[in-house]
């Protein structure tokens, strides 16, 4: 018999009736993986990656944040999702051509030179994707397949598709513990699922599903680092939760603490160490200290400029930087020190998702 999950924490924050209407979420919430901690970093921070999309394409603009240079290259399609390979300098994005018969291909851009090509197509495979991770000549994806969820893998350089699972519920791919696990963590109205999947002898090690209690509405969810823990972060009519989830055992922690804020939520990042979960709230980040399911609450940042919107970390989770609405400013905070410092880095343009490479 299976356990059943609860919540763990409620943020209840009280919003002005012109706030409490729904908040318009990306399709897809991309962020760098926890490839970081997998593989150690050879180079510092470097490049701030900003995303800002078009009807039927997507501009990545890559600024030099040594000389301030900015350079930008058209990617086809709409954009799903996103993998970054730091020590390599390069980015993976997924995306979609077409809404009739849609084609599926990944990128590959090198945000030293900008060169970017097309490595693989998700079509080809008759995949449909929701998510995939990089590591070193491999590429794992995630999605549906005939309407089957299915896991493959690619070789980027011998190219061809292979099939690893099938029958399991597509959603986000997180490593496991080891460089031959990957987790699939499906989240929908009623049930949270992970399938463990072991990519070397190519078959499910584990199903664990869990009612998770989320009410229907704008849904955020974060995966913690190795996928043991989950988090999302919930707003409908008024009100703004968050919900923390012990996947690997279903232990459950009752409701420990009731905030107000006031705000509307927009995007969220947890810290590639599993400590840290940020989410921008109007013109602040609230922060969390997270220990499994505990959850402390932090000081918030103020930010300089109201909408915050996208989050990215730096690969060492020193640095933060936030894009806003309407301005061409990112806000860069900088986490080392006993008080967050806030400064600004100036972006041609407007900015979506950011990443740091």
């Amino acid at each position: 018999m299976k356990t059943q999950l609860t919540l763990a924490l409620s943020i209840v924050a009280l919003l002005s009736a012109c706030q409490s209407a729904p908040v318009s979420l990306p399709v897809a919430n991309p962020a760098l993986r926890a490839q970081a901690n997998r593989n150690p970093l050879a180079l510092g921070e470097r490049f701030l990656c900003a995303i800002e999309p078009g009807d039927n394409t997507a501009s990545l603009k890559v600024k030099d944040l040594t000389n301030g240079s900015v350079r930008s290259v058209f990617v086809p399609g709409r954009i799903l999702s996103i993998d970054g390979v730091p020590s390599a300098r390069k980015l993976y994005i997924s995306s979609q051509q077409g809404t009739q018969q849609p084609d599926y291909s990944l990128y590959e851009v090198n945000v030293e030179t900008l060169a970017i090509r097309r490595i693989a197509s998700f079509s080809q495979a008759g995949l449909r994707p929701t998510d995939f991770v990089v590591d070193g000549d491999m590429v794992h994806a995630v999605g549906t397949r005939q309407n089957q969820g299915v896991l493959l893998s690619y070789n980027l350089k011998g190219g061809g598709w292979q099939n690893v699972a099938y029958g399991l519920k597509p959603g986000a791919l997180e490593w496991g513990r080891d460089n031959r696990t990957l987790q699939a963590i499906a989240f929908d109205d009623e049930n949270i699922t992970r399938t463990t999947v072991d990519i070397v002898a190519k078959r499910i090690t584990g199903v664990q599903t869990y009612a998770h209690g989320v009410p229907f509405g704008n849904n955020i969810g974060v995966a913690a680092p190795q996928g043991d823990f989950y988090y999302t972060l919930h707003q409908l009519q008024g009100q703004v939760e968050i919900f923390a989830f012990d996947i690997s055992n279903g232990a459950s922690n009752r409701l420990v603490s009731t905030d107000q804020i006031l705000g509307v939520l927009y995007s969220s990042a947890i810290s590639r160490d599993g400590r840290f979960l940020y989410a921008t709230v109007d013109d602040k980040v609230q922060r969390y200290e997270l220990v499994g399911t505990q959850l402390r609450r932090l000081p918030p940042i103020p930010l300089r400029h109201p909408e915050a919107r996208f989050l990215a970390l730096s690969p060492d989770n020193r640095t933060l930087y936030v894009s806003h609405e309407g301005t061409t400013q990112v806000s860069q905070v900088q986490l080392s020190g006993p008080t967050p410092v806030v400064a600004e880095v100036p972006m041609p343009g407007l900015s979506n998702e950011l990443f740091i490479l």
